[in-house]
């Protein structure tokens, strides 16, 4: 999707890519995450990434005409009883909506989202390459078979572009794939502009039939990738549900790594506060978290992680895990969350293209 002339998109356009981004359905139920303020038919010129929205954000920002705020921490998270002007957050909200900057929030979904925050954790931490399992799983991903009837010498373009999109991939191998051969036959009709045959014959045309499987959240990507590059005018496919699942998704993750490695070099390579573990303990069992959960927190201990590398714990976890003997790696929530923005922006440039302007606010 390019911005439309002048360099806007509709905010309707901006909402689909982020939620292709980070879907909702991966949010937990009791987050409140998508469009907080604004119209989905607003034009938008600029994009302002930031953590929270504040007073202090938003100073720097309400000259700018066509904004959208993109905040992580839902500046609405509970519902509203009132609208009581003596309070900060609904003079924020009031001064937001007269001044038309719209405001959009991704909270859980970005955590739990494939390329999401703690994803660039796992790369920050250099485990992203062993099997990591989620300590607390909140999603599974639905998929699907589709079958698609293709001439023979068409069937290596449309693999490589329905795979292009997702298609084909189970666990760790791509471009899977299952063909038959057959005869298809068809009628073409008098308005119609076939690609093999005349109007008003019966054809009987070789064929073979193409089957890939794919995750819901590429699915329409893959179906429109199938319509685009397949000779026919009209295409011919079937798609079904299947009973297993995709990937699964979900909060904090524990990784069991083939080689331990020292607490003093995991604190090199986040920034992260030690407190009173010895430097050269060695790590085999790790567990790691943005932000903070009570959930995953519980279920590292539960799992018996050697070491916890999360945002923040209080402080009557911080004496369980002590008597539990896990060392616990605190980042700072901040800094273990703000860092995701810059990738954020980086995957989201050629959806956007260079029209629209994109700026971090911190």
């Amino acid at each position: 999707m390019r911005p439309e002339r002048g360099g806007k998109m509709k905010l309707a356009k901006i909402i689909e890519i982020f939620e292709n981004y980070a879907p909702l359905r991966l949010a937990s139920q009791e987050d409140n995450c998508g469009l907080q303020i604004g119209s989905i038919g607003a034009d938008i010129k600029k994009i302002i990434f930031t953590l929270d929205l504040t007073f202090e954000i938003y100073k720097k920002i309400k000259k700018n005409n066509n904004t959208l705020i993109y905040t992580h921490h839902p500046l609405i998270f509970e519902p509203l009883k009132n609208i009581n002007m003596d309070t900060s957050k609904c003079r924020l909200i009031s001064e937001l909506i007269k001044n038309n900057i719209c405001v959009y929030s991704a909270h859980t979904n970005l955590d739990a989202a494939k390329f999401g925050i703690n994803y660039y954790l796992g790369k920050m931490l250099g485990v992203e390459k062993y099997g990591c399992e989620k300590l607390v799983p909140t999603y599974k991903e639905k998929l699907y078979k589709i079958s698609v009837f293709v001439p023979g010498k068409s069937l290596d373009s449309l693999r490589s572009a329905m795979a292009a999109y997702g298609a084909g991939e189970i666990g760790d191998y791509k471009y899977c794939s299952f063909v038959t051969s057959g005869i298809g036959t068809f009628t073409a009709g008098s308005k119609s502009s076939p690609y093999i045959g005349k109007k008003g014959i019966l054809e009987k045309i070789e064929e073979v039939k193409l089957e890939m499987i794919a995750g819901e959240f590429n699915l329409n990507k893959v179906i429109n990738a199938m319509k685009n590059n397949h000779p026919y005018e009209e295409v011919a496919y079937d798609l079904y549900q299947l009973a297993n699942n995709g990937k699964t998704y979900g909060y904090g993750y524990l990784v069991n790594l083939n080689k331990p490695i020292k607490v003093n070099k995991l604190l090199k390579r986040v920034k992260a506060e030690r407190k009173g573990y010895k430097k050269d303990k060695l790590i085999k069992k790790l567990a790691y978290l943005s932000g903070t959960s009570k959930k995953v927190f519980e279920e590292a201990i539960k799992r018996k992680a050697d070491c916890l590398i999360i945002g923040e714990i209080d402080y009557h976890q911080d004496l369980t895990a002590k008597d539990e003997k896990m060392i616990v790696l605190e980042m700072g929530h901040k800094e273990s969350e703000s860092f995701i923005f810059k990738y954020m922006i980086r995957n989201l440039r050629k959806e956007f293209g260079k029209d629209i302007m994109m700026k971090i606010l911190n």
